[in-house]
């Protein structure tokens, strides 16, 4: 618990982990006494990180509740989200936590299992409208915690488009159907090339679809309304896998997949002088 928070402290960066449960609290507080104290670090054979590791601190942090959001002093450089997006009702309050958290150049980082069809496309819709949102692709991760109910998502905020309403509004949806489609081919013929490469089939991730429908949401050529329409209307197989297939990949196995996601992100520039929740 903890750990990919404690990777981006030993490499400079200043970090806030928080979660909203007693026990999990406990464990946090636990896990950075055992390994980011000046101590534990020289048991550790970790005396390097001594002086460059940045300050770790835990905190409570209940998405609706604002006062949490003030008591952390945001913006951060980095918010990381690990097992987040589990329920349809609690993605708005997620997503408030995370734009009051991250700063205008932040990058976001959603470590997820796929739970519900459902509760992904809410996800999806919501965070669209306000994020650009890239998926990494499955052959991308580590092998050994490679899964297709893994997803993990790096996001970067939108820029803000000027113009309102009106006839503005009226021009900017002109053709929003045409591309809309032409988007979805394009990722259809991705998905089709990277399933050929790993020699998975010609299988279409269903995810990539409803991206590429929201793109001209995101884009400013179809309103956010008829984007998240299409998409919600975007029929999706069924998932077939068993109970037990979701609980073979608990939170550690997500937690060693993203800490190696976050390898690949170029840290050593980004984190000089930067904080992370």
């Amino acid at each position: 618990m903890g750990l990919a928070g404690m990777a981006f402290a030993l490499l400079g960066a200043d970090v806030a982990l928080t979660d909203t449960t007693d026990a999990v609290m406990a464990l946090l507080r636990r896990n950075v006494d055992t390994n980011m104290t000046a101590a534990a670090l020289k048991l550790k054979d970790a005396e390097w990180a001594v002086s460059v590791a940045g300050k770790v601190s835990v905190s409570e942090l209940d998405w609706s509740n604002k006062s949490h959001y003030e008591a952390l002093n945001p913006p951060f450089d980095y918010v990381i989200a690990a097992d987040c997006v589990y329920s349809e009702v609690a993605v708005p309050h997620f997503l408030n936590a995370v734009l009051a958290m991250a700063g205008p150049k932040g990058t976001i980082v959603v470590c997820n299992e796929f739970r519900s069809q459902t509760v992904n496309d809410i996800f999806m819709a919501e965070f669209s409208r306000h994020f650009s949102i890239k998926k990494v692709p499955m052959n991308k991760m580590e092998s050994e915690y490679q899964h297709p109910l893994i997803h993990i998502y790096i996001m970067k905020r939108l820029k803000k488009k000027g113009g309102t309403g009106g006839a503005a509004g009226a021009e900017e949806g002109e053709g929003g159907e045409e591309h809309a489609e032409e988007k979805y081919l394009e990722v259809q013929e991705e998905d089709r090339i990277e399933k050929i490469k790993s020699n998975k089939g010609y299988e279409i991730d269903p995810d990539r679809q409803f991206e590429a429908l929201l793109a001209p949401a995101q884009e400013g050529t179809t309103s956010t309304a008829e984007a998240i329409a299409a998409a919600t209307a975007l029929e999706k197989p069924e998932k077939k896998e068993k109970k037990d297939e979701f609980e073979r990949f608990a939170t550690r196995r997500q937690g060693a997949a993203l800490a190696q996601k976050l390898g690949e992100i170029k840290l050593n520039d980004a984190l000089n002088g930067t904080s992370t929740i």
